[in-house]
């Protein structure tokens, strides 16, 4: 019987350089893998963050979802019988992926904003034509503005005289709804509803700002915020054509 310890070693940790199990850099190596998958989905956040601000990340639901992201991911991690040097590969390339999204998405040239449109309908697009809103698929207009700093989705109500705010989005916009007066009577498809008249706010959609911007607020369960006539009257005039609103300033 040979005395060569080699002929001990299955030939794929040979072929490794290893007699099985982790190297001594293997567990250093995997916790800075760790910590770039930490990078990569804080980026990923970010992304998402600049698509979606009116979701907010205050939400529970988010927090969790992230915990269980990063437990899987660390658990894959670290038990995984893959090489390290092709877990960092993976782990930049979808690093890579991610990057490529947001510089993408900033890159703010015609095809960017046409693409993202159609990803994003509820994104205001600023072209030298007006400011752009795409037709989601619920055949709705929606359009995120910025109220006093407050990213806020609101649905396009032609049908609406006012810019309606259900009484979640006035408190995130900073309005004391407490304070209101709900003393005005609205008629509406379901009724009778109770609102209060709420001035001197800002409005952004895109680059377009509107100042000393008076708002209502429904003393009601609305489920979300209308942009009735009064915002839309405060452009130079707006049309549909197809499945894009035209907002000229």
């Amino acid at each position: 019987m040979s005395n060569n310890p080699w002929h001990q070693v299955p030939e794929s940790s040979r072929q490794n350089g290893q007699g099985g199990g982790q190297g001594p850099g293997e567990p250093r190596g995997r916790l800075w893998l760790f910590i770039a998958f930490l990078i990569g989905l804080a980026l990923l956040m970010f992304v998402l963050y600049q698509l979606r601000p009116d979701v907010g990340l205050g939400r529970p639901e988010i927090w969790r979802s992230l915990l269980i992201v990063v437990f899987v991911g660390g658990s894959a991690i670290y038990w995984s019988r893959a090489r390290l040097s092709d877990l960092v590969r993976a782990a930049g390339l979808w690093v890579m992926i991610i990057a490529g999204i947001g510089a993408f998405y900033m890159m703010g040239n015609d095809v960017s904003d046409r693409i993202m449109s159609e990803l994003d309908p509820s994104g205001v697009r600023s072209t030298s034509e007006g400011l752009m809103v795409r037709r989601a698929a619920d055949g709705h207009f929606w359009l995120r503005a910025e109220l006093n700093g407050t990213p806020i989705l609101m649905m396009v109500d032609t049908g609406a005289t006012h810019i309606v705010l259900s009484r979640e989005d006035a408190k995130r916009a900073g309005i004391d709804v407490n304070t209101l007066d709900f003393t005005s009577i609205a008629e509406t498809a379901n009724g009778r509803v109770r609102f209060a008249f709420a001035g001197g706010n800002a409005m952004a959609l895109d680059d377009v700002v509107f100042e000393d911007v008076t708002v209502t607020v429904n003393g009601g369960e609305l489920p979300g915020s209308l942009f009735g006539m009064a915002g839309l009257r405060r452009f130079a005039s707006f049309e549909i054509a197809g499945d894009t609103l035209i907002l000229k300033p």
